[in-house]
């Protein structure tokens, strides 16, 4: 078998590429890249030199201990974000390329390409930069370990992209989804269990990563070359079996087909309203999208099981609120009508007022949102350290309540002002293209923990006032852009846009 096509992905990216017709974001898509190189070449150039200067020597013998973990932490990050993504982004939807012989090489490969669009990978690289940098001091042991480290970073990519095909496949049969599923308990239970700060020094520890930071720590020569060797093999075969997983795949058909078609489906009650009838019909296309529903999982799940295992101080969890609101949000909210699919259109021909549906999709965002905050900000708690004081307290809740309201008028304004075809049925579909999705996250994801490190400094200084205060600011700006987004939905070019948009692309 042969390797990824790579003469159908060229023009693929370059299609997707003049998709984005706009030249401001094109512009923005180039910058981001370049700043993260950027950031990658000053952090190798300038941290090590600083430790070794500065005689930092603890803190390089520290990064190197914590190295093994790293390793451990983002090889899990790369088999786990792929496979909640069912197998990887995709850059241009599937019902797009039917008419084209689009191989499973190429799908693979494209799945490779779309990875850095994750943010969670992306933040991994960053640590493991920063560690090999400081680890190393400045000394020529930093591009021996480096260039282990890059091929490392490859080679847990690829594999990660190889076994979530592969899961994919088996979960598109009734038996796989039931054996995967109870897999998936079962080993919460056990992590739930026993995982601590100890155990996952101990378990990195007893894995191959510590024999990888040897061969990147000593000199170039017969073990460098084993180590680099070892991890291009594990790179080809991983390869060669996400190829085969891709094919096997798309043999087995999509993960759509057949869905909803034969089920039976009990006659809800008539609602009482055309407002009630909308806002019905979204929550449950957002309890019928397996992305969602995966999203939303993993975004209460994940934190939990950090905690349990980092065991969080309380004023660590006052900037949780916000980070899993903007998760929340970006699984449908910065794309809202996508939650209606090619029905947007039919959802515009209605005979309602002209702002129950916007004021639905707010309703709707703002529940998601907010339950999972509560869910998950009361699971992190179970875990914490110590008892809370009442100013940590009165920061956690002015922070859900802040950032829950601040996400969701964000999301609202983005459904309107930047609307795109998207339909959540299938397990790799999203809101909005990778690239997109990847600037939402950090623009997300900033602006929460901008707010959540706020909040943290006002619980330190016991000023309960200023947190007040400074929720208030945050949900009146809020409010103040919902109400814009109502008035831009109210001008029927836009909100025509927005419909036939997302309907029709």
């Amino acid at each position: 078998m042969r390797g990824p096509n790579w003469g159908q992905v060229g023009p693929l990216v370059r299609l997707r590429w003049r998709m984005v017709r706009s030249v401001p974001r094109q512009v923005a898509v180039v910058a981001l890249a370049t700043g993260f190189a950027l950031l990658v070449l000053v952090m190798i150039a300038t941290a090590g030199r600083l430790v070794s200067r500065l005689g930092w020597d603890a803190i390089a013998t520290q990064a190197l201990v914590a190295y093994p973990v790293a390793l451990l932490l983002f090889s899990l990050v790369a088999v786990i974000a792929p496979f909640l993504a069912g197998g990887a982004i995709e850059l241009v939807p599937a019902s797009q390329l039917v008419a084209y012989p689009v191989t499973p090489r190429t799908r693979f490969a494209l799945s490779l390409l779309l990875m850095p669009f994750n943010l969670t990978w992306l933040l991994q690289v960053v640590l493991l930069v920063g560690l090999v940098a400081v680890g190393t001091g400045g000394t020529t042991r930093l591009w021996t370990l480096a260039s282990v480290t890059a091929v490392f970073v490859v080679a847990a990519t690829v594999a990660g992209q190889a076994l979530a095909w592969t899961g994919t496949a088996v979960r598109l049969t009734r038996p796989g989804r039931l054996v995967t599923n109870a897999a998936a308990v079962a080993l919460l239970v056990v992590v739930a269990a026993n995982a601590n700060q100890a155990s996952i020094f101990e378990l990195a520890g007893r894995t191959p990563l510590v024999p990888v930071l040897d061969a990147g720590l000593s000199p170039v020569g017969p073990r460098w070359f084993v180590t680099i060797l070892l991890l291009l093999v594990v790179v080809w075969v991983a390869v060669l079996a996400g190829i085969m997983a891709v094919g096997w795949t798309l043999r087995l058909g999509t993960e759509t087909a057949g869905l909803h078609e034969g089920a039976r489906r009990r006659r809800r009650a008539q609602p009482g309203s055309a407002f009630r009838a909308l806002t019905v019909t979204m929550m449950s296309s957002v309890s019928r999208s397996k992305p969602i529903r995966r999203g939303l999982a993993l975004l209460v799940v994940l934190p939990v099981a950090v905690a349990g295992v980092a065991e969080l101080s309380w004023t660590e969890i006052v900037v949780l609120p916000g980070l899993v609101a903007a998760g929340a949000a970006l699984l449908f909210g910065v794309n809202g009508f996508s939650l209606v699919g090619g029905g947007a259109a039919w959802l515009g021909s209605l005979p309602q007022r002209r702002g129950q549906p916007l004021a639905a999709l707010a309703v709707t965002i703002g529940v998601v949102i907010g339950g999972s905050s509560l869910v998950t900000t009361m699971g992190v708690a179970v875990f914490a350290e110590g008892r809370p004081r009442s100013s940590e307290l009165v920061a956690l809740a002015v922070g859900a309540l802040a950032s829950a309201t601040w996400i969701t008028s964000t999301a609202v304004w983005l459904s309107v002002r930047r609307p795109y075809q998207a339909d959540l049925r299938g397990n790799r579909d999203a809101a909005a293209p990778p690239g997109v999705m990847a600037a939402y996250s950090l623009r997300l994801a900033g602006s929460a923990g901008l707010l959540g490190l706020c909040l943290v400094v006002t619980a330190q200084l016991r000023a309960p006032t200023a947190t007040v205060t400074l929720g208030l600011v945050v949900v009146a700006v809020a409010l103040m852009r919902g109400v814009r987004a109502l008035q831009a939905w109210r001008d029927p070019r836009i909100r025509s846009r927005a419909l036939l948009t997302t309907s029709f692309g």
